[in-house]
């Protein structure tokens, strides 16, 4: 079973920064992220697995990015939120489960 911890950023943009910085952060110094964490915000996502570092802009549409991210998240059995995005946006994390929820996929609050 690999989760997927999901960590919400829409409310405060300067707060996306502070979690993509931590995360670049830990990633520099081979920092393993098990189970995988993917940070969303309001027009990015960043995604961090053991051995990828993918940041991606909801706007574009890069083809070899995409497919990389779909076969990692075709290994998450689970979402489950961080503790610290009690402030998220909840009809966003409703569409970004739904996007996903498909396959095996399972969603865990």
């Amino acid at each position: 079973m690999l989760t997927c911890t999901v960590y919400t950023v829409f409310t405060l943009s300067h707060k996306a920064f502070d979690v993509l910085a931590h995360f670049r952060w830990l990633a520099l110094r081979r920092v393993s992220f098990e189970p995988l964490h993917l940070v969303v915000g309001r027009s990015f996502f960043c995604i961090f697995t053991k051995k990828h570092m993918l940041l991606q802009t909801l706007e574009q549409e890069v083809d070899n990015t995409r497919k990389c991210l779909r076969d990692i998240l075709q290994k998450v059995t689970h979402f489950k939120l961080a503790a610290d995005s009690r402030k998220m946006d909840i009809l966003r994390l409703f569409v970004l489960r739904r996007a996903w929820r498909h396959g095996n996929f399972m969603t865990d609050s």
